[in-house]
């Protein structure tokens, strides 16, 4: 579940860079040299933490993960 959108703006962002980065967003268009690597860089912060949740979510789900599909010992080579 997303958290409530505030109105106010983020730090940092204009309507300028709001208008470039609407036009990066065409094809052959580059989001971070709109933006500026410091805006750009918090984007991808800020959507990497919100896309962690889908994550854990896939990952909890997958039955390579799950404890039956890892609880196994291996076989030790070279016993007798």
């Amino acid at each position: 579940m997303l958290p409530p959108r505030s109105s106010a703006r983020p730090t940092g962002r204009t309507r300028s860079t709001s208008r470039a980065a609407g036009t990066a967003l065409e094809p052959g268009g580059d989001l971070e040299a709109a933006a500026g690597a410091a805006l750009f860089a918090r984007w991808v912060s800020e959507a990497r933490l919100l896309n962690s949740a889908d994550y854990a979510a896939r990952a909890a789900a997958d039955p390579r993960y799950a404890a039956g599909a890892t609880a196994r010992c291996r076989a030790r080579s070279g016993a007798t």
